[in-house]
């Protein structure tokens, strides 16, 4: 009999690094909106009961259901900037989880999954087929958003867009109603995007992105630590 194949309990890994800037007038400074996202499908095996795990939280925390597939864990880490301020917030499933003891579980359960996965060597990675084509990316990687209006810039910036000019291609194409694309034309427009999010569940894009939210969430939580030990 063939042994099934272990996926080390999370599987389905995508992962973006968004900005959006915006001037504002009365500090004369630029906001900048900064937001790391991994998404993940979580599965039990042998090794780990990370989807039991979940349930539990789930129970102990309803407001945290995933709305777009049950299974999956949306952790983001959003960071903003105006001048020489700074504020960072850790969101789960889109719910803001502050730093704070009574939100230990969570903040410890989080930690824990991209601690995880920024350990992950490349055959730890498993996508099931076109997965980049699922709502679970579309509407589910910038959660509750869909991924093309930061494809065209209309709600932010991809970061691996950055030094091209396809965010001002894709929002020509996309936004504006002069533009009239033959069939083929469209076909081409629509696999060049369909590229795009494919490389969001790339292990290497992946887990670079792991390696920094790993570093910002140990840091969020040492600061829960520090103000009330």
């Amino acid at each position: 009999m063939i042994k099934p194949i272990s996926f080390t309990g999370i599987k389905n890994i995508a992962s973006a690094y968004v900005t959006k800037s915006t001037y504002l007038p009365e500090s004369r400074n630029d906001k900048i909106n900064s937001r790391l996202c991994m998404n993940m499908e979580l599965t039990d095996d042998d090794k780990n009961k990370d989807l039991t795990e979940y349930r539990k939280i789930l129970r102990a925390h309803p407001n945290l259901k995933n709305e777009i597939n049950d299974s999956n864990l949306n952790i983001e880490y959003s960071t903003e900037r105006d001048g020489q301020f700074m504020l960072g917030m850790l969101k789960l499933n889109g719910i803001i989880v502050r730093s704070l003891p009574d939100n230990a579980d969570l903040l410890n359960f989080a930690k824990n999954l991209v601690q995880r996965v920024a350990n992950f060597k490349e055959k730890d990675f498993h996508n099931d087929p076109d997965q980049h084509l699922m709502n679970e990316t579309r509407e589910g990687l910038i959660y509750k958003e869909n991924i093309g209006k930061y494809l065209d810039g209309t709600s932010g910036r991809l970061d691996i867009l950055e030094g091209t000019n396809l965010t001002e291609e894709f929002d020509l194409y996309f936004n504006d109603k002069n533009i009239d694309l033959d069939e083929d034309d469209e076909e081409k427009v629509f696999n060049a995007a369909d590229e795009i999010t494919a490389i969001l569940h790339e292990p290497a894009y992946v887990h670079n992105k792991a390696i920094h939210l790993n570093a910002l969430i140990k840091d969020y939580v040492e600061t829960c630590k520090n103000m009330y030990s």
